[in-house]
């Protein structure tokens, strides 16, 4: 190699660290999409009454950080619900989250109401809670009382 061919390939060579330290090397990584909101509307319920019968009301109330849907029935004998999945919403609404799924927590102290899956079988009057929890980063839930009178 000749002197000029040395010399031109350390100015390169020197050049390329100069504009790599002037821009800087941005690492990339797996991009999150966290997610927003956890839903549910009357649809997601299934029942084996009709609703009208059951005197069937459906609330949902903004908590601190976390919707709370209240479901108020009054069945007559007993009554078998199905719940559906609930809605998860991202960050980014046109994407997918990340990871979606939810851990389910469920409050089984009401007195005639079981659970098996998703399908509660209701046959007395009680409280029930079922919580839908995050499993990203994010700490979202939601939360579904079912009231039976």
């Amino acid at each position: 190699m000749t002197k000029p061919t040395i010399i031109i390939l350390a100015v390169v060579y020197l050049a390329s660290i100069l504009i790599v330290g002037i821009f800087g090397m941005q690492p990339r990584g797996e991009v999150t999409n966290y997610i927003e909101s956890i839903t549910i509307t009357e649809q997601h319920l299934e029942f084996s009454q009709d609703k009208k019968a059951l005197g069937f009301k459906f609330i949902s109330k903004e908590q601190q950080g976390y919707i709370e849907y209240r479901v108020l029935i009054k069945p007559q004998g007993e009554l078998t619900m199905t719940l559906k999945k609930p809605t998860i919403i991202a960050k980014n609404p046109d994407e997918d989250p990340t990871n979606s799924e939810l851990t389910i927590e469920y409050d089984g102290s009401a007195t005639g109401v079981t659970n098996e899956g998703f399908v509660f079988k209701i046959n007395g009057k009680g409280t029930t809670n079922i919580t839908f929890k995050s499993k990203d980063d994010s700490g979202k839930k939601m939360v579904l009382v079912l009231l039976v009178q």
